[in-house]
């Protein structure tokens, strides 16, 4: 009686233990290991334990793997009887046994190639899956804008001919892209006493980041009132008068980050003011007279670019 091949085979495979046959003995899962010293003997030293061989035996096949130390990772290249090979990054020696060993105990190809099992049954020697691995490169989230930033600064402004002016600014604004549109607020006060100062303006800033460091150049424009403690006869003798005045400002900031959205913020800028007064000329038109300042400031700036 004429015994079909697919039951020849499958009493074969049942009969036969996991794994090659050589000179009358049954080869066990072979995987020899090159590379870092270091990772090899700790990675054999894992193997053994898991009753992996890594010393080749005649006629067996064996997996074949390349260990290299990449930092705190370790990178795997595992090539296997058939030629399959495959690239891997763990991040312990155990992650690597397990590697290696799922390429050194594939399912017997050799006997599936043999047999006339049709596609549908047999197993391609493609097929073989190693064990998942640790990912290469861990996710990294963006870095991300904060939508709103408020900065706080203490200045000095001076002014050419008449005493300098010391005081704080407060500016919050509202990203959209690279520009951050808010208003700014400003308070003053001369250092010999004689006059005070207060004022409120729309302002636009435009974020220039280079490395940590992030250039801000920005204007603004407001409105702002002068107090001064001189009398009326000489109210105007240095540019200074009481009253509501219109003002407009240039600046340009340079931050640096000190601790999560916290920035050291330094400041260069030129302050115009016009007078309160105006001055009559002969032919009865009335010219405005400014009065500029320069100001230096430092301060914090919360809410990263």
């Amino acid at each position: 009686m004429r015994i079909p091949a697919r039951a020849l085979f499958a009493l074969g495979a049942a009969a036969c233990p996991r794994g090659a046959v050589a000179q009358g003995r049954t080869c066990g899962a072979i995987a020899e290991v090159r590379g870092d010293d270091a990772v090899v003997a700790e990675v054999v030293r894992q193997l053994a334990s898991r009753g992996v061989a890594t010393t080749a035996s005649p006629g067996c096949p064996e997996a074949v793997a390349s260990l290299r130390q990449d930092g705190e990772a370790i990178v795997v290249t595992v090539r296997d009887a058939h030629g399959r090979t495959s690239t891997r990054t763990v991040t312990k020696a155990d992650e690597a046994a397990t590697l290696i060993e799922s390429w050194a105990r594939p399912l017997d190809a050799d006997l599936f190639a043999a047999s006339d099992l049709d596609e549908t049954t047999r197993a391609p020697v493609t097929a073989a899956t190693p064990a998942a691995s640790v990912d290469e490169t861990p996710e990294v989230a963006p870095t991300t804008r904060d939508p709103f930033s408020v900065a706080v600064t203490g200045a000095v402004a001076l002014r050419a001919g008449a005493s300098p002016m010391v005081g704080a600014s407060i500016t919050g604004c509202a990203r959209r892209s690279s520009w951050c549109f808010g208003a700014t607020g400003h308070v003053w006060r001369a250092a010999d006493g004689d006059a005070s100062d207060a004022a409120l303006l729309a302002s636009a800033e435009l974020t220039v980041p280079i490395g940590r460091v992030a250039v801000i150049p920005g204007v603004a424009v407001g409105a702002g009132y002068l107090a001064t403690s001189m009398s009326a006869d000489t109210q105007g003798q240095d540019g200074l008068s009481d009253g509501w005045t219109p003002r407009a400002e240039a600046r340009i900031h340079a931050t640096y980050p000190l601790a999560g959205r916290v920035l050291l913020d330094a400041c260069l800028g030129v302050l115009t003011r016009r007078d309160a007064n105006s001055a009559q000329s002969q032919d009865g038109m009335t010219s405005a007279t400014f009065d500029v300042a320069v100001e230096l400031g430092a301060g914090l700036r919360v809410g990263a670019w």
